[in-house]
């Protein structure tokens, strides 16, 4: 991949994607100094940190479409697609919140 795009991207003002660039194109181990300031600074953008407002109401309303991209499955599979997973703030109470399995 061209140096200039990479670098571009490396300059993004979004932390996802300087994360996801170094993972994904650099192929930076997750133990990388800088994959790992990426990633927190990910986890810790406003954006994020309001999907994971949304996605503690698990498992939410019933869905209607398979593609609502308003629907908390949704939102859970784009934060797992960042790279977030139960052991990040917030995440773990989507696992653990009580579920009504009566309608099963």
């Amino acid at each position: 991949m061209n140096e200039d795009v990479i670098e571009w991207l490396l300059r993004s003002d979004e932390p996802r994607t300087r994360y996801r660039t170094r993972l994904d194109l650099l192929e930076q181990s997750s133990d990388y100094p800088e994959v790992r300031l990426a990633h927190q600074e990910m986890i810790n953008h406003e954006k994020v940190l309001g999907l994971i407002g949304e996605i503690i109401h698990w498992p939410g309303t019933a869905l209607k479409r398979h593609n609502d991209a308003s629907h908390l499955i949704q939102k859970i599979s784009m934060v797992a697609e960042f790279g977030l997973r139960e052991n990040n703030p917030g995440i773990k109470t989507v696992f653990l919140c009580p579920r009504d399995d009566s309608n099963i």
